[in-house]
């Protein structure tokens, strides 16, 4: 299919609208940007069934200012232990007893490695989380919208260690079933609220019904796959699952990889195949550090239904489906993400 290319440059206009043809079909998709205070260059390649391929489309520069006043606003409804000065551009988090300082950086200057490993607080708006579809699996290289994750923040927020999480766990009936998640910040709460749409819906949504039947049968023990102390593999970074904001839907009698590090493992031992080489999965899953991966485009991901993806992300969760580095399984507590990119909207 041939399409337009286009290049559109956006200053501080809080209201612009962006009309993009589809040639092919003469659809119009109009999307509203309201990022005050924030550069945008957009390069769209093409969309399909109102669904952006981010295959090469966008990069923002946000400004760190308003990065940070988003941050600070979203969890100042939400939690005393959050604190940011505009005048000094500095966060204070009350972890434990003792008041962190951490400053408001743009993250310009860390490598996409530093940004995931130790990231600043400019480093998370670095790309913004588009709330709404696309076409997945995403191949532009790193495009990775929420996946950084400010330790700090989340310490202050959550609980700094297993116990203090703990104490903060709540009993959730999701998916007819108990599982327990943080009640902080009203995660829980946020949790539950996604259970209870989920459960009107599926009677109107075969599709959604039939991806959910293994969790509501109770086949699957989704208290497996929520709250877990534990480091993301091959890393020694805490997953977002040791906070307690996290569930997994994982499945895997269902096709297609859900997660990309299992993707390229299987392109690598196809290609090894192809040239005569005998390597298997595991071999190639031991030794994966994602820093050292440089020839990864997504080939693959298990299909998940769009309704399940709109309902978590309608009360604060972003979908590790829409990472270059896709984790489909994977839905995570962000609210910060919900006010910060909300402004991107289709009409």
């Amino acid at each position: 299919m041939k399409h337009r290319n286009n290049s559109l440059q956006l200053g501080n206009s809080s209201y612009n609208l962006i009309q993009l043809i589809i040639e092919k079909r003469a659809i119009s998709i109009l999307l509203r940007v309201v990022f005050a205070g924030c550069s945008l260059t957009l390069n769209v390649a093409g969309a399909h069934q109102a669904k952006i391929d981010f295959s090469q489309v966008w990069s923002f520069t946000p400004s760190p200012e308003k990065s940070c006043e988003s941050v600070a606003e979203t969890y100042s409804r939400l939690s005393s232990r959050v604190h940011y000065e505009p005048v000094q551009r500095q966060f204070r988090y009350l972890i434990g007893n003792k008041w962190i300082t951490e400053s408001c950086s743009d993250g310009q200057n860390l490598t996409w490695p530093e940004r995931i490993i130790s990231p600043d607080m400019g480093s998370m708006f670095q790309l913004h989380y588009p709330f709404f579809k696309v076409k997945v699996p995403v191949k532009m290289v790193n495009f990775d919208p929420a996946r950084v994750r400010v330790y700090n923040l989340l310490a202050a927020v959550y609980g700094e260690n297993e116990d203090q999480v703990e104490v903060h766990l709540q009993k959730v009936n999701f998916l007819n079933q108990e599982i327990r998640f943080n009640g902080q910040a009203g995660a829980a709460a946020a949790l539950d609220a996604v259970g209870k749409e989920l459960m009107q819906k599926i009677s109107k949504d075969p599709e959604l019904e039939r991806f959910l039947a293994v969790w509501i049968q109770r086949k699957i023990n989704l208290k497996d796959y929520t709250f877990k102390w534990r480091n993301i593999a091959g890393t020694n970074r805490l997953s977002v699952h040791s906070y307690g904001v996290a569930i997994d839907l994982y499945d895997s009698d269902k096709p297609g990889p859900t997660y990309w590090a299992w993707d390229y493992a299987k392109q690598k031992v196809k290609e090894a195949q192809r040239q005569g080489r005998k390597l298997t999965f595991a071999e190639v899953m031991k030794n994966l550090k994602e820093e050292n991966v440089k020839d990864y485009t997504p080939q693959d991901m298990v299909k998940v239904p769009w309704s399940l993806v709109e309902i978590f992300e309608r009360h604060g969760f972003v979908w590790g489906g829409k990472w270059f580095h896709f984790d489909a399984m994977h839905f995570e507590y962000r609210p910060e993400f919900m006010d910060q990119s909300r402004g991107f909207e289709k009409l």
